[in-house]
């Protein structure tokens, strides 16, 4: 999924420039705010840097705030109840969430019936490991678009889901790479290169895979010269866990699945479950 693959930004403290807190929870300020007196005061021989002047700013702050904290406290009212993060009820956290529970139970059924019809989708094509395909590729010269010949390798299983056929927010689709192995004759910059799919198969479109490009989506993006029935296997296929699947459930509310169509998405591949 492609929202999970982002991965994190990395916090730096504008005190001591470490990565990893920042200047409120800045372990040098007292230090630094000491040194900046000491230097004052004539009492060291240290050099002023920037980062005692930062030490000050930052020891003023938290006194301004910890003023702030106090005022608060006296005038605080009674605490609200508690929501869970995922639905937004009252009365209960994400960790009891029954409608937490309810949407799990419906993307695992969505993922095994999606799972299902790929498998079988590639099955009946005749597009399993071992096939031999024609692989049209862009080049340069008079032929523009050559055609190759290629085997398909193997199937990204772990990384594909129900969400590969999900046609909405790109944060939340899942791209998967479906690795093929080419050759093109004399030309040796192609010689056991590789490229790369997108493993997909929709409720109503009859299509297994899109070709990863910036400007267009190819539908059709190879022929099947020689067709291998190799199914794909059962335990993939029946599996519940899927680890895309679980960062899904796990940072994201019922409302943004509203949102983006998700579960309409879900709702519709776990009627064929």
């Amino acid at each position: 999924m492609n929202k999970m693959r982002y991965g994190k930004r990395i916090t730096r403290c504008r005190v001591c420039w470490a990565a990893g807190h920042n200047s409120v929870g800045c372990p040098e300020v007292d230090r630094l705010a000491e040194e900046w007196h000491a230097i004052n005061n004539g009492t060291s021989l240290v050099k002023l840097r920037y980062d005692h002047a930062a030490a000050i700013r930052e020891q003023r702050k938290r006194k301004d705030r910890e003023a702030k904290k106090i005022a608060k406290k006296a005038l605080s009212k009674p605490r609200r109840k508690s929501r869970c993060s995922f639905c937004s009820e009252t009365g209960h956290n994400r960790r009891n969430c029954t409608e937490l529970t309810k949407v799990q139970t419906l993307f695992a059924k969505a993922n095994i019936a999606w799972k299902r019809k790929f498998a079988s989708a590639i099955k009946e094509a005749g597009y399993g490991v071992g096939a031999l395909v024609s692989l049209t590729i862009d080049s340069w010269g008079e032929d523009r678009k050559k055609k190759i010949p290629a085997i398909i390798n193997s199937f990204p299983l772990p990384d594909m889901n129900f969400m590969c056929a999900y046609a909405g927010s790109w944060d939340f689709v899942t791209n998967t790479q479906l690795q093929i192995t080419t050759t093109n004759g004399e030309d040796t910059f192609m010689n056991e290169g590789t490229d790369s799919f997108h493993c997909m198969v929709g409720d109503e479109e009859p299509r297994l895979f899109k070709k990863l490009r910036p400007w267009r989506d190819d539908l059709t993006p190879f022929e099947l010269l020689h067709a291998s029935y190799t199914p794909l296997p059962s335990e993939w296929v029946e599996s519940e866990e899927d680890k895309s699947i679980s960062w899904l459930l796990k940072n994201n509310s019922l409302s943004e699945f509203k949102w983006h169509s998700i579960m309409k998405h879900a709702e519709t591949w776990a009627a064929l479950y």
